[in-house]
């Protein structure tokens, strides 16, 4: 049975099962990503989402290199997202988590997103996930960083 669970306590649990991979493996890796995100999603639900409209609660995978304007110039992430709206809010809540590559890595312009979504199951999204150049790439290298946020958009 799904855990039950608010939007600040996802974050939580977030942070303790990537804790708890990083205690046994020592480093996050594309796979890690994928693995962590598919098992909060199967194993938390969110209190008070609607889960008879399917796209209430889904994955978004995206990697790229990005300019945001800051310092760094580049930034090369590969990251998976979950979105789900709260009834009587007007914004969607946003869970990301990500890894952060030297930018070298992947051309600039090379970029993918998918929403699980748009997919038959969830096995057939992964399959797509590990089908992009970005995923090949990433997968072959260690990460400079992660990032966890959970923002309304």
């Amino acid at each position: 049975m799904p855990q039950i669970v608010t939007p600040e306590n996802i974050l939580e649990l977030y942070k303790k099962a990537i804790k708890d991979h990083l205690s046994i493996h020592k480093k996050l890796t594309v796979d890690a990503v994928i693995d962590i995100s598919l098992a909060l999603f199967d194993s938390i639900k969110i209190k008070d989402v609607d889960y008879s409209e399917p796209d209430h609660d889904m994955l978004l995978f995206q990697y790229g290199t990005y300019d945001w304007g800051d310092k760094k110039k580049l930034h090369t992430s590969f990251d998976i997202t979950r979105q789900f709206p709260i009834p009587d809010e007007d914004e969607f809540y946003q869970l990301s988590f990500s890894l952060n590559f030297d930018p070298t890595i992947l051309e600039k312009k090379e970029a993918h997103t998918s929403w699980s979504s748009d997919f038959e199951s969830i096995e057939e999204w992964v399959a797509k996930i590990k089908s992009t150049t970005g995923y090949q790439k990433l997968q072959l290298v260690d990460c400079k960083s992660h990032e966890l946020h959970l923002d309304q958009t």
